[in-house]
């Protein structure tokens, strides 16, 4: 009896061990889900125009808190009273180069950028009837000032920023 719980345990161990060294032979290759390859994201009409109000979404999402905060914060007509240090260095202006704020402003404003930098690489190479030229034309505008308004708030907060001019798609192009 004792001598097959042992076998038993013995060939489940080596199943085991077989399958974990089996499975490891194919590297998975994770598509993600909620991304669409560059080629396919902006294509007709209807993604270019939805591509653009992600655009103003980057844009609001920096001037939806970061942006004021570090804008009006350091000023003398507002006093922080709170415990958040990463409001308090801003109150006192003395700020860390690791405050939220700061670092999550600096990402916002790129992203917006960034998505910007999709539109007009993108859009003049939609073809699609339900996209006169005249729409076309006023929502590269619309990218263009969408880029320069956040390169604008970019300027006024760190000086001299790194200016992309084209999209970044995957972590080694940018």
């Amino acid at each position: 009896m004792k001598h097959t719980l042992y076998r038993l345990l013995f060939a489940t161990q080596v199943a085991a061990i077989s399958f974990s060294l089996a499975s490891c032979n194919d590297l998975l290759e994770p598509q993600p889900v909620q991304q669409l390859p560059a080629d396919q994201a902006i294509t007709d009409a209807g993604s270019a125009r939805a591509a653009t109000i992600g655009a103003y979404d980057r844009v609001q999402s920096y001037y939806q808190l970061n942006w004021p905060v570090l804008g009006f914060l350091p000023g003398e007509s507002v006093r922080f009273n709170g415990t958040l240090n990463q409001f308090l260095q801003i109150d006192q202006n003395q700020l860390s180069a690791d405050n939220v704020l700061i670092t999550e402003a600096w990402t916002q404003m790129y992203q917006a950028v960034n998505v910007a930098n999709n539109l007009l690489a993108a859009v003049p190479d939609v073809n699609d009837p339900l996209l006169p030229a005249a729409e076309k034309n006023q929502l590269l505008g619309e990218a263009h000032f969408l880029r320069a308004l956040a390169y604008f708030d970019l300027g006024r907060g760190w000086g001299g920023v790194p200016l992309i001019l084209t999209p970044t798609r995957t972590k080694e192009n940018g």
